[in-house]
């Protein structure tokens, strides 16, 4: 679709005053500033939560997943408000419970059994996981836990699985294969880093060493916090300067570093995976990473990207019940170790990361078991059916925060529903310039109806054959407007976005346009009369559109925000 502007009051009315004066139309010396210039380009938006998909899983009672549902059975809630549902589709997945079926029926036995013949060689090479392990985050012992559960993971592969090794830090790489001593040599090659050594900071005695997470270091660096707390009942405080010096070279040492390390393994293996034919699958054993407003882009890039690759990703927690102590493959081990109270904050954030990023893709994130064995043999299979459901909040607001989603069955029928529980907007912008332009992509995504500049919206359109131009004009009444007089001229700059939606709401295509007004009085005479008019043209399809349009001047920051609908038959 291509569009296309033109600002018709710019030339037309400074003619129509010299005209009017019955005088020729003055033309100025080059040295002496034009009193209208105008621009207009297509606009690229930065926000990436226009449209927010929502994987979502079904299950009967019996714990399988239902593919028989349509839209219409579904109803989404952003913060509590109903949502139109604009996108949806429903991916086939073949099971794991299949896939053994199917190896079954070739008379091929499960992998690790003594009695299992030789691999079929016509097997479908078609279930691929890649074995993502956490050796920034996990302590060593509950690291080795983790690895041992993926090592009796290895040993129970099915014939036509091929697993990839790889680690968060990045160090640990090994493509798919389906040679479970190279699997073993590769797993057992990772070794946790202890980060608690890293962030220690000795504080005077008689108290220990204060362990500063990287949720503590964050609220100290960037959020201004003025007391941190530490074991055994010690604390930091900003008065110490030594010590939040310490904390901020903390952050830029090992805290941003393991942090982006993480994000980019996990960024680059999903790109891998969806190059991969088949049945693609991430296993990620890890408690999950406190993600900082700054870093919020990258988390949902890689959630976008996931989704668009189908790419499933499910999640176990290696610390089993939070401080289990040596691994073991029973439930009944019990906890050995208290947990921390000064790392609630990024167990909480890690939580709320792995299920936004397991639900957001239609995986499970396994936690609070020490059954570690039975999780990652849960977490590894794969739902059959995932609802791919998508819309456009109603009300767009960058304030950096948690939007909680909540899907429902309109009738349950005793089913069970999986679905991603939440999505950051983007953070507000702290730079004058980009706050205004925040600000009019925020307008433009908003249902609201704002007058606070005098506007008139109307729409024409004209066909031709299968094709249509469908103009939008926007007038402003420029008696409204608050002029600024500087040097013998009248001064105010108005920002435009006209853009086109499709009955669901999803956006189409925008204009951003640029008038800067140096006024003489005379002309600001006449502007006063008749207004300021400009018009874009859209070449579309015959069919229904939302025009939404956008209207902010830079003197008094005053908005104005409308919408209208438009039909253009067939």
């Amino acid at each position: 679709m291509k569009a296309f502007a033109y600002l018709g009051m710019a030339v037309v009315l400074l003619a129509g005053v010299a005209s009017a004066a019955g005088e020729q139309a003055p033309v100025d010396p080059p040295q002496v500033a034009p009193e209208v210039t105008s621009s207009q380009a297509p606009v690229v938006f930065s926000s990436s939560t226009n449209l927010v998909p929502v994987p979502v899983v079904v299950r009967d009672s019996s714990g399988h997943a239902v593919g028989t549902l349509g839209a219409e059975d579904f109803q989404l809630y952003d913060g509590g408000k109903l949502q139109a549902i604009s996108r949806f589709s429903v991916e086939k997945f073949d099971s794991s419970e299949s896939v053994k079926t199917r190896a079954k029926g070739m008379g091929v036995s499960p992998a690790g059994q003594e009695d299992a013949p030789a691999m079929v060689a016509d097997t479908t090479q078609d279930r691929f996981v890649a074995l993502l392990v956490d050796d920034i985050n996990l302590s060593p012992v509950d690291f080795i836990r983790g690895r041992n559960a993926a090592l009796h993971f290895i040993d129970t592969l099915q014939p036509d699985q091929r697993v990839a090794i790889y680690s968060a830090s990045g160090k640990t790489a090994l493509g798919f294969t389906g040679d479970r001593d190279q699997l073993r040599q590769a797993l057992e090659s990772v070794n946790a880093v202890d980060a608690s050594v890293h962030y220690s900071i000795p504080i005077p005695a008689p108290d220990p060493p204060c362990h500063v997470t990287y949720y503590n270091q964050d609220r100290a660096v960037y959020q201004n916090a003025t007391v941190l707390g530490c074991p055994d009942g010690g604390t930091l405080d900003a008065d110490d300067a030594i010590t939040f010096g310490e904390i901020n070279h903390l952050m830029k040492t090992w805290g941003d570093a393991d942090e982006l390390a993480y994000l980019k393994s996990l960024s680059d293996l999903v790109a891998r995976m969806s190059a991969v034919p088949g049945q693609r699958s991430i296993l990620l054993v890890s408690p999950g990473i406190y993600v900082p407003v700054r870093f919020q882009g990258q988390f949902r890039d890689i959630l976008s990207s996931a989704v668009r690759g189908k790419v499933v990703i499910s999640g176990v927690d290696a610390r089993g019940v939070a401080g289990s102590g040596v691994y073991t493959a029973s439930k009944s081990s019990a906890p050995t170790q208290r947990l921390d109270p000064n790392e609630l904050g990024d167990q909480q954030h890690g939580g709320e990361f792995m299920a936004d990023l397991t639900s957001g893709t239609g995986g499970i994130y396994v936690h609070s078991d020490n059954d570690l064995d039975g999780a990652i043999q849960r977490a590894e299979s794969v739902p059959e059916f995932v609802y791919l459901l998508a819309f456009s909040p109603s009300d767009l607001r960058f304030d950096g925060k948690r939007h909680l989603l909540d899907v429902r069955l309109k009738n349950p029928r005793g089913f069970t529903v999986q679905a991603r529980a939440g999505y950051f907007a983007d953070n507000a912008a702290a730079d004058p310039a980009d706050k205004a332009k925040q600000q009019l992509e925020e307008a433009f995504f908003s249902s609201q109806e704002v007058n606070g500049l005098p506007v008139q919206l109307r729409t024409r359109f004209f066909k031709d054959g299968d094709d249509a131009t469908l103009t939008v004009t926007a007038k402003v009444d420029a008696t409204k407007l608050p002029f600024r007089k500087e040097d013998g001229r009248n001064r105010d700059n108005l920002t435009l976005v006209v853009g086109l939606f499709d009955p669901d709401g999803n956006f189409i295509s925008a204009y951003r346009k640029e008038i800067e007004m140096s006024l003489k009085d005379a002309t600001l005479d006449a502007w006063m009369k008749s207004g300021i008019e400009t018009a874009t043209d859209f070449n579309v399809k015959p069919g229904k559109y939302l025009v939404r349009l956008v209207v902010r001047d830079s003197e008094g920051s005053s908005m104005a925000e409308q919408s209208t609908g438009v039909e253009i038959p067939w």
